[in-house]
């Protein structure tokens, strides 16, 4: 998965991907970060349209780090024949 972008002027420009602690947070939960990068991240848990995100690569979020949730809307499929892992 990657955070949902637009092109803007020949440029790819990231929308800001809120990214939770818990699964459907309530309305006025703040995000725990808000990812402002096209990082490849994989999902490893599942909630109605929410997803439990973790980073591909290490050396951007460390080993093992799970990031937190979220909503399936704020991302893109990405086909993993096409993504450097490092």
């Amino acid at each position: 998965m990657r955070p949902l972008s637009k092109e803007v002027k020949n440029r790819t420009v990231f929308l800001g991907t809120r990214v939770f602690d818990t699964a459907v947070p309530h309305e006025d939960t703040k995000p725990k970060m808000i990812l402002m990068k096209g990082f490849t991240l994989r999902v490893v848990g599942r909630f109605q349209e929410w997803v439990q995100l973790k980073g591909v690569n290490d050396k951007e979020f460390g080993p093992d780090s799970t990031l937190g949730w979220v909503h399936e809307s704020e991302l893109v499929k990405v086909n993993m024949e096409l993504c450097r892992l490092g």
